[in-house]
């Protein structure tokens, strides 16, 4: 699934941004913690607020576990006729979200090491 793939892109780029401001991180961190940790460095707030890049990342975070988690338990018979249509669609919404997030957090990486963050 992309997003499995788009996580651990964006887990890893933000363990680099962390790392860069000095921060020892476990690579086995959640994703969550990464997330918090970084708005506490970057903001000084662990407190995701709608509008925010964070906000973005914890509410992308939460439909990937949920495409996850549904498609390991993906039975056509115990949902309704168009299930596997909705499903498709929530995990083809939840991938573009993640694209954009992973340029996000690319990018926040590349300001980190040159220090511009």
């Amino acid at each position: 699934m992309k997003q499995s793939l788009e996580e651990s892109i964006i887990t890893d780029r933000m363990i680099s941004v962390l790392d860069a401001k000095g921060e020892t991180i476990s690579k086995k961190q959640s994703l969550s913690r990464l997330i918090s940790h970084a708005k506490k460095l970057m903001i000084g707030s662990g407190a995701t607020v709608d509008g925010d890049f964070f906000h973005e990342l914890e509410q992308w975070r939460a439909a990937r576990n949920e495409c996850v988690h549904a498609f390991c338990k993906l039975d056509d018979h115990a949902y309704a006729e168009n299930s596997a249509e909705i499903f498709s669609e929530q995990m083809m919404d939840t991938a573009k979200k993640g694209r954009e997030l992973v340029d996000i957090v690319k990018h926040l990486s590349r300001k980190a090491k040159a220090g511009r963050l």
